[in-house]
C-alpha cells in the first residue's frame, strides 16, 4: 500500500504531484503543498515511495516499481492537469514514468541524479554502496546520513529519527544502486520541462542541472539562497517557480 497526503480541491483544475528523494518522505512537501494550494481550484498531492515511512510495508523497490507507483497515484488524483515535481531521486523516478509513457503536463526535476547525463558520477551513492556492501545495510545508512546532514547534526537527532532511517536503509540502498544504471534519455516533445538548482548548492548540482537544462533546451532556474531541500527552507520560491513554469 502507498500512503499518500493530499491538499486542496478534489476535484482539482491542476493537480501538484511531490515526488520525493532518497532518505526523504511525503511529510517534507508540508509548506510546499499548503502555498500550491492556496490557489482556488489547485491540488496537490506527496505520498510516500515503497520502502519508506507510511510505504515501508512494501520494501524497496526498482525503478519500473516507483514508475507504476507514480502513475497509479496520478491515476487516483481527480486532476484535469497534472504537475509533477521530482525532488533529488523523486525526478529520477519521474524521468523513468514519463520513460515509461507517463505524460504530466509539466515535469519539473529540482537536481535529479540521472546517470544517462554527461558527466554524470555520483560519488555519495557510490561510497554508501561500497559502505553497504562492506559493512551493511544499517551501516550504509549511517554513512549517507552523515554526509548529507552533517555528523554533529545526524548524532544530535532523536533516536527515534535515526531508527526510522535506518529502517528505511533497503529502500535506501535499493534507490542509490538504481544510480549505477544508465539508458538513454529521450524525454518525448510532448511532455512540458522544468529544470531548476539552488544557489547555494554544490557546484556538482548546479552542473547536472544545466546539462539537463541544455539537454532539453531549456533555461534552468537558480533559486536564490536555497540549496537541496528547496521543499524545506523556500517552499514559497519553490511554488512560484512551479506555478510560472506551469503558467508559461
Amino acid at each position: 500500500m502507498i500512503a499518500q497526503r493530499r491538499w486542496g480541491a478534489i476535484p482539482a483544475r491542476v493537480g501538484f504531484v511531490l515526488v520525493h528523494g532518497v532518505m526523504d518522505r511525503s511529510a517534507s512537501f508540508n509548506r510546499l503543498a499548503r502555498r500550491l494550494v492556496e490557489a482556488t481550484e489547485v491540488g496537490a498531492v506527496s505520498y510516500d515511495r515503497r520502502g519508506y515511512a507510511e510505504s515501508i510495508s512494501a520494501g524497496p523497490g526498482s525503478l519500473d516499481q516507483h514508475a507504476g507507483d507514480l502513475a497509479e497515484v496520478i491515476d487516483t488524483f481527480d486532476a484535469e492537469r497534472i504537475v509533477i515535481l521530482g525532488h533529488s531521486f523523486g525526478g529520477t523516478v519521474a524521468w523513468h514514468a514519463v520513460g515509461n509513457g507517463l505524460r504530466p503536463d509539466l515535469l519539473a526535476t529540482y537536481e535529479a541524479p540521472l546517470p544517462q547525463l554527461p558527466g554524470y558520477r555520483n560519488d555519495l551513492a557510490d561510497s554508501t554502496l561500497a559502505v553497504a556492501s562492506s559493512d551493511g545495510t544499517d551501516a550504509a545508512v549511517v554513512h549517507f546520513a552523515r554526509s548529507v546532514l552533517g555528523s554533529d547534526n545526524w548524532s544530535n537527532l532523536r533516536t527515534t529519527f535515526q531508527e526510522a532511517r535506518i529502517d528505511e536503509g533497503p529502500a535506501i540502498v535499493a534507490d542509490l544502486e538504481e544510480l549505477s544504471h544508465s539508458e538513454p534519455l529521450s524525454p518525448p516533445v510532448e511532455v512540458r520541462r522544468a529544470v531548476a538548482y539552488g544557489e547555494l548548492s554544490g557546484s556538482y548540482e548546479a552542473q547536472m542541472a544545466a546539462a539537463l537544462a541544455e539537454l532539453l533546451a531549456v533555461a534552468p532556474t537558480v533559486i536564490d539562497g536555497a540549496s537541496h531541500g528547496v521543499h524545506l527552507t523556500h517552499p514559497g520560491a519553490c511554488r512560484h517557480w512551479l506555478v510560472d513554469s506551469y503558467g508559461s
